[in-house]
């Protein structure tokens, strides 16, 4: 085994709980309970079954397997022959074929995958269940494991959030460190935690997540059962990362009356910001807690934000805001918000163009609009090409749709501007209404939120639902793209 300057690996923290604790719960797999001595097992058996399969470090993998433990237990394997590894769902055949351009194996239960570049490595169903069930030495896993040094790559993440179209980057160990040291500073994470995985291992943050409570010796529960929060009751869950549709699923179950309140849970949220009233009513019938941060794939936790969308920049992380031309602006003037910290992202590997506009001097800049208050109080505005003009008056588009959200019956809004007639740019909003709600009276309230020189002209259509990505993020240009297509639109 290679010895270099490194931290653990998860697997290591593994060890640990199950030489001390090998009957401690450890995985909720379908209702069985997996204790951390077994994990342990099932880690090794899958580390010297990748690696007679030809894995090797600095082996660029895509996993592209459905069921998340066995998903998860492969990424661990990976981690342990210093090899990088990339989440891929087996549905995303077209996204999949353009990550395999900088990839170099693709392992996967199917023996039909999109045309690519990549080796494929086949793990059928049968492979799995002889992993799950054998039992193996210490002397052959030590034998194959490795250890990444601090900047050997770890993990590729694909982002959609923070340049538009899809971007993948390449993190380091180091890198992969300090998000988990994030996450464990402001996530409440204990060796008591029962962490739900409600959403595959391609979010960064669920892989984090998981991966902070084995460390800590807590407990992760995979079940995909539907009704996530009969699933929160029954496991104890008391963590929880959700994005605002799936939220908005859960608030129809709880306001139908049909299960209690879940105790003690904390709600994680992230990527796509929630409006005020939504985070109240997720207070009163869902949580007990929120925790809301605002990270960036390329640089990790920023700030832990509250529900009016400011939040305190963590020690560590160097941020400003600017200008068009890099001036870094004063608190109060909403500017660009670019990040620099010691851990980060330096490129882009399938875009030169947005390395070149987004990395420089050693800062990363993000496509949000902020300002300061203060020294250390960061105020999300929205993306910086989401900043909306009207009249000359600036202002994001999330925080009108966040306005907008407060009246009683508009579940989701999605704030444009589009020219009128004459080519004005005027305030358009796309606005999801609750079932029972009538669209007359929403109309009415809506037309009470904003002053003349913003309503002249603004129009609100009301739509079945709004284009998000994969982790939640509103997709503004998509439903943009759609406006033409829509009918029934009311004055405001």
């Amino acid at each position: 085994m290679d010895f270099v300057e490194c931290s653990a690996n998860t697997s290591e923290y593994v060890a640990v709980h199950a030489a001390m604790e090998p009957a401690r719960p450890a995985v909720v797999v379908g209702g069985q309970v997996v204790s951390y001595g077994l994990v342990f097992e099932q880690i090794k058996n899958f580390t010297l079954a990748m690696h007679a399969l030809g894995i090797k470090a600095g082996d660029r993998c895509i996993v592209n397997v459905a069921h998340p433990y066995v998903h998860w237990l492969i990424l661990l394997a990976l981690e342990n022959l210093a090899a990088v590894s990339c989440s891929a769902r087996p549905d995303e055949e077209a996204s999949l074929r353009a990550l395999m351009a900088s990839m170099d194996k693709l392992i996967c239960q199917e023996t039909r995958v999109p045309d690519g570049p990549v080796e494929l490595v086949h793990v059928p169903l049968e492979w799995i269940q002889t992993q799950l069930n054998a039992r193996t030495d210490d002397v052959r896993y030590r034998e194959v494991l490795r250890f990444l040094g601090p900047q050997a790559g770890q993990r590729i993440k694909r982002s959609s959030g923070t340049t538009g179209g899809m971007k993948t980057m390449l993190s380091s160990n180091q890198g992969e460190e300090a998000f988990i040291k994030a996450y464990a500073d402001v996530m409440g994470f204990t060796r008591d935690t029962r962490y739900l995985v409600a959403n595959g291992f391609v979010i960064t943050s669920v892989h984090l997540c998981a991966t902070l409570c084995l460390r800590l010796g807590a407990m992760v529960i995979f079940d995909q059962g539907e009704n996530r929060l009969q699933l929160i009751v029954r496991h104890r869950v008391t963590h929880v990362r959700f994005f605002p549709q799936q939220l908005l699923d859960l608030l129809k179950v709880m306001e139908a009356g049909s299960l209690p309140k879940p105790k003690d849970l904390t709600v994680i949220l992230g990527a796509a910001p929630v409006s005020r009233i939504l985070w109240d009513r997720v207070l009163a019938l869902i949580a007990s807690n929120i925790v809301y941060t605002y990270n960036t794939n390329e640089c990790g936790s920023i700030c832990v934000m509250g529900p009016d969308g400011v939040g305190v920049v963590r020690a560590g992380v160097q941020v400003s805001i600017v200008g068009p031309d890099d001036q870094v602006l004063a608190p109060g003037q909403t500017g660009r918000i670019r990040v620099k910290v010691p851990h980060a992202v330096r490129a882009y590997l399938d875009s030169p163009l947005a390395t070149q506009n987004n990395f420089k001097e050693g800062w990363f800049y993000t496509g949000d609009a902020g300002h300061f208050i203060g020294s250390r109080h960061l105020k999300l505005v929205g993306r910086i090409d989401d900043v909306l003009v009207f009249a000359g008056f600036k202002r994001g588009a999330d925080e009108y749709e966040a306005e907008v959200c407060t009246v009683d019956g508009v579940q989701e809004a999605c704030a444009l501007s589009a020219p009128d007639a004459l080519g004005i740019d005027r305030l358009v909003v796309c606005a999801v209404a609750a079932p029972a709600a009538k669209r007359p009276v929403l109309v009415q309230a809506l037309r009470k939120l904003f002053p003349p020189y913003i309503s002249e002209g603004a129009r609100v259509f009301f739509v079945d639902s709004l284009p998000r990505t994969d982790n939640g993020k509103l997709q503004r240009a998509a439903m943009k793209s759609r406006l033409p297509q829509l009918t029934g639109g009311h004055a405001l």
